[in-house]
């Protein structure tokens, strides 16, 4: 397992403790910055949509360049919706993940023309 697909585990399990914390524990979450994640449904929505992030940096076999890009631009489209929805703060690993995935995936300048 790689460096990306451990920060997207610890985003869904981050995650899932806010919005679970919410719902079975009588006082407010501890972490100010995940607080954001209180309504079920918004809480769940996003975890939802971390999950297949995670599953997808898991499986090694399935990783090409053009689907590391998707990926890329899923967890991007994924940090805007975390940070305009829930906190500003949450989706920080989010955001480390699309950049490293589009560092992993970059291609030399003429790499085209090359082929």
């Amino acid at each position: 397992m790689n460096g990306n697909a451990v920060l997207a585990w610890i985003s869904v399990a981050g995650f899932s403790l806010a919005t679970a914390w919410a719902q079975f524990a009588e006082s407010p979450l501890p972490l100010a910055g995940l607080r954001g994640f209180s309504p079920p449904v918004l809480g769940w929505s996003l975890v939802l949509a971390t999950l297949p992030l995670a599953i997808f940096l898991t499986m090694g076999r399935f990783h090409t360049r053009t689907r590391l890009r998707a990926g890329s631009a899923y967890s991007a489209a994924l940090f805007l919706a975390v940070a305009f929805f829930a906190s500003m703060v949450a989706p920080v690993l989010l955001i480390f993940i699309s950049a490293s995935l589009f560092k992993e995936t970059r291609m030399p300048l003429g790499y085209n023309a090359l082929r």
